[in-house]
C-alpha cells in the first residue's frame, strides 16, 4: 500500500491519498469481490472517509436507518443500494 500526505493547494490543510500496490485484477475477480464486500479499495475508501470524519467533528458519522425496516419487492433494491452504499460512502 502506498500512503502520501502532501499539503493541499491554496494551503487548505493537507491531502492523505492512499493507493494499493499489487496488480490490475481480471474486471470479473474485481466485480465479484466488490458484490461480496471483500474489496480491499471499499475498505480503504471507508477508512479514510471515518478518518476524516474523526478528525473533522471527532466522532464517526453514520446515516440515519431506513424510514422503513420491513423488506418489500418495492424496497429490496433500494436497501440493497443503500447498503452498498454504506460500505463505499456513495450510492
Amino acid at each position: 500500500m502506498d500512503v502520501q500526505i502532501r499539503r493541499a493547494a491554496g494551503d487548505r490543510g493537507i491531502e492523505l491519498a492512499v493507493r494499493l500496490r499489487d496488480g490490475a485484477q481480471s474486471p470479473v475477480t474485481a466485480g465479484a469481490r466488490r458484490l461480496a464486500g471483500r474489496d480491499p479499495n471499499q475498505a480503504i475508501r471507508a477508512a479514510l472517509r471515518e478518518a476524516k470524519q474523526l478528525l473533522e467533528t471527532g466522532e464517526v458519522l453514520h446515516p440515519d436507518s431506513p424510514p422503513t425496516t420491513q423488506t418489500t419487492v418495492v424496497n429490496k433494491p433500494l436497501q440493497m443500494a443503500t447498503r452498498q452504499g454504506r460500505r463505499e460512502g456513495r450510492l
